[in-house]
């Protein structure tokens, strides 16, 4: 599941900066062989930045091989829960719900997606803003209505029997 939610989440974090620093903000290219896109940012201490954890978790420098699933990274390595006072509270409750919803959705015969509107992930790339590298990987999600965007996917149905 960590695995999954890694190379998938679309998490970003409001972090205040402790002390003055340069921070090179890199964003890995998503297909072989494409180039990192990065520029050079100076904070200053107080200033609030906004943290994307979905480029930190496909940096090759912590997760090796990172565009594949590989099940025995170390867990201290998954960092789209947060850390530190920036941790989800529901971390354990979230993998202990997505753990059971993957068995139970696996266990179903002949699953697919429905056809027409509906079986599609209504899902586009998260638009850039001053501060925050183009590309940065971030997606975001349409409610169902559709109405207004969400950080989680609702939009796919599936169908199966029974």
């Amino acid at each position: 599941m960590l695995e999954g939610s890694r190379l998938t989440c679309s998490v970003t974090l409001f972090h205040t900066v402790a002390s003055a620093q340069v921070v090179e903000d890199s964003v890995p290219g998503k297909v072989s062989g494409e180039t990192t896109k990065t520029k050079t940012v100076a904070v200053k201490a107080g200033e609030r930045v906004l943290v994307n954890l979905t480029t930190a978790s496909h940096d090759p420098a912590v997760f090796p091989d990172s565009e594949k699933v590989k099940l025995d990274r170390p867990l201290e390595s998954y960092v789209h829960y947060g850390w530190a006072p920036h941790a989800c509270v529901g971390k354990d409750s979230s993998q202990i719900i997505m753990t059971s919803i993957f068995k139970a959705v696996v266990r179903l015969k002949n699953i697919k997606r429905v056809s027409g509107p509906r079986g599609v992930l209504k899902s586009f790339p998260a638009s850039a803003w001053n501060g925050q590298a183009d590309g940065s990987g971030s997606r975001v999600y349409m409610t169902p209505d559709q109405s207004s965007y969400s950080e989680m996917p609702t939009t796919m149905r599936i169908k199966y029997e029974l």
